[in-house]
């Protein structure tokens, strides 16, 4: 009997230690142990929660007895349940009681960070405040639990968020905390919730300044990759903040490629959060590809419907962006409609009540063109805008509003929103959307074909229409070196840099065929990106493409936000992975190295980047510490 009963215990072990510890439960549980199948839960619970393996900790704590399930045990299915099919704020509070009367300090702020997470996806203001005061009340242990450590990590990344949301304002106190929750997860072993942190702070990022540089995509690339490689459940969140910054570029095809993987993710077969979101970011990417037709508005409809009935309190976010749109495209009737709803929804973001007055202001312009004081308000809105909005918010906003002047027969107007957009989107470097905000109305949809080159990274990565190209070592090369030296090179330079061993007649053939190859690669037009005139090649600006290392230079000598984000941009130093030793790269990496090191130094200063980061970073790079 003893022997039959150790077989069962070894069976048990196995099964929990290979991931299906609803099996090993069960087992136990089979054979009247309950108290083993207790312990043995009870010892893998947290590892599969640390995962995010939802649904595997869901079916092994059901598959014990309420009675024999210990405290970690329920919290631990709380939270997994939170995730997958939701809990209420009832219970939530039950739990918190329960794990602070039981003195479980570390179950207490696990059960609070569930707490805060919950009223932070129901948008509740009220999770900035419970989350400071439950940070407060973990112990000030040095060498916390690991339970301590991720309930910690999950309360900072919720204050980090909040950040975030307040604007332009709180971008370096967003990362900062972000950058010690990811600490903590790292110490914890979390690994599941620091690619998710990353996710969120990304996402926030592009929402908030309707932007989306190289970095950002390159990050949360990393994220997805990274979250499927665990297979975790939580790689929805990197793919929802994809698919958001492909939108925030006009990146239609990335979108669709995001929104198709996010279609094939359901919890419990229903449609994500998450899903809803994305399907109304495509509606409303097709109402504007398709001039406002009645399927597309219609399509629209419903996907606000989706998002209003799972996140009430994005509601009137949703709402804005919505009525925003209808207007691009001249729908003014049924942007009334939808202006409608927004009156009746709270003001969350600093800048929403000036967003809402612009949005009033152009429905004014088509419905009554010769309304007196519509100037003087949208003057006023986009002089609050500047005070509390990123840039491009602002500039985008004028850039739109240009557009229903135009439409409303107001053409003076339209050149002063104009100008004033000038002040916040740069010439070049557009997104799609800026693009087709700018062309004024009637001008085409957001272009499909929004390319990038990324050379601030170990290896070089091209993306055409959102789909990643692999260029041959040699024409990567070139196109690193042409985008390096910023300058046209003479043909024998230029082979003799790249093809120094052999004779000029067989450089020069070299040349051409790489050229031609590339060319082809990336689908690109004679005169498009790489140029060659007689005996000179050089790499020109395109207004479809950006080039990360161009607009590395331009950030680096903006304001102290564009600094940061220049300094965080860069992942390697002109492809030092894939091309270590190319002597024509050296001279321009130095100069870069040095660039990156002094920006590094100044921001630390001036306390606008932490020295963790400052350390990780160079690190990374393989570039001593620079000193402040």
């Amino acid at each position: 009997m003893s022997g039959e009963r150790d077989d069962v215990a070894v069976t048990a072990g196995a099964l929990a230690r290979q991931g299906d510890l609803a099996k090993a439960v069960r087992l136990l549980v089979e054979h009247d142990r309950l108290r083993e199948a207790s312990r043995l839960l009870d010892a893998h619970v947290v590892r599969l929660t640390s995962l995010a393996r939802y649904d595997d900790v869901i079916s092994a704590v059901d598959a014990l007895p309420p009675a024999q399930q210990t405290l970690l045990t329920r919290v631990a299915a709380l939270d997994a349940r939170r995730h997958q099919v939701g809990t209420t704020m009832a219970e939530l509070e039950a739990m918190l009681q329960e794990t602070t009367e039981a003195g479980r300090s570390d179950l207490a702020g696990w059960a609070a960070a569930v707490m805060v997470e919950h009223l932070l996806l129901e948008g509740d203001l009220l999770s900035v405040v419970l989350a400071a005061q439950h940070l407060a009340l973990l112990p000030d242990d040095p060498l916390p639990s690991g339970l301590i450590l991720q309930a910690r990590g999950r309360l900072r990344r919720v204050a980090a968020l909040m950040h975030l949301a307040g604007g332009p304002a709180g971008v370096a106190e967003g990362r900062r905390e972000v950058d010690l929750a990811n600490a903590d997860f790292l110490r914890a072993g979390w690994e599941t919730e620091r690619w998710v942190s990353i996710s969120l702070y990304y996402l926030f990022f592009v929402s908030q300044s309707w932007t989306s540089p190289p970095a950002v995509t390159h990050a949360l690339t990393e994220a997805r990759d990274q979250l499927l490689a665990l297979g975790s459940s939580q790689v929805h969140f990197a793919r929802f903040a994809l698919l958001s910054a492909a939108f925030a570029r006009g990146d239609v095809p990335a979108l669709r490629e995001e929104l198709a993987a996010l279609r094939r993710i359901t919890m419990r077969d229903k449609p994500t959060t998450l899903q809803h979101f994305a399907e109304h970011f495509d509606a409303l990417v097709s109402v504007t590809w398709q001039g406002g037709g009645a399927a597309a508005v219609a399509r629209l409809e419903r996907a606000a419907e989706g998002v209003r009935h799972v996140h009430p309190s994005m509601t009137g976010a949703m709402l804005v962006r919505t009525t925003q749109t209808l207007l691009d495209v001249g729908l003014a009737a049924q942007a009334a409609q939808w202006y409608g709803r927004v009156t009746a929804t709270a003001v969350i973001r600093p800048h929403d009540s000036f967003e809402r007055e612009v949005v009033a202001c152009r429905l004014a312009l088509l419905t009554d063109p010769g309304a007196a004081d519509v100037d003087d308000r949208l003057a006023a809105a986009f002089d609050g805008l500047a005070e509390v909005a990123h840039p491009r918010v602002t500039g985008g906003l004028a850039l739109r509003t240009a557009m229903t002047a135009e439409r409303a027969g107001r053409p003076e107007l339209a050149a002063r929103l104009r100008a004033r957009a000038e002040r916040y989107v740069p010439a070049t470097g557009r997104t799609g959307w800026e693009e087709y905000w700018a062309g004024g109305a009637g001008s085409a949809a957001p272009s499909a074909g929004r390319r990038s080159l990324r050379l601030l990274a170990p290896s070089v990565e091209v993306s055409v229409d959102g789909v990643p190209r692999r260029l041959a070592p040699n024409v990567a090369r070139l196109l690193v070196t042409l985008a390096a030296l910023g300058r046209p090179v003479g043909a024998e330079e230029l082979g003799d840099a790249l093809w120094g061993d052999v004779d000029p007649a067989r450089a020069r053939g070299r040349l051409k065929s790489a050229i031609h190859r590339l060319r082809q690669a990336l689908d690109l037009a004679p005169d498009e990106l790489v140029q060659r005139d007689g005996d000179v090649v050089r790499l020109v600006p395109h207004p479809r493409w950006s080039v990360d290392l161009h607009e590395f230079h331009r950030l680096a000598g903006g304001t102290p936000q564009e600094r940061l984000a220049a300094l965080r941009m860069v992942g390697g130093v002109l492809c030092n992975a894939q091309f270590p030793y190319d002597d024509v790269l050296s001279e321009e990496r130095a100069v870069l190295e040095a660039r990156w090191t002094a920006l590094a130094a100044e921001l630390q200063a001036a306390g606008l980047v932490d020295e963790h980061e400052v350390a990780r970073r160079a690190q990374q790079l393989g570039l001593p510490t620079p000193s402040r």
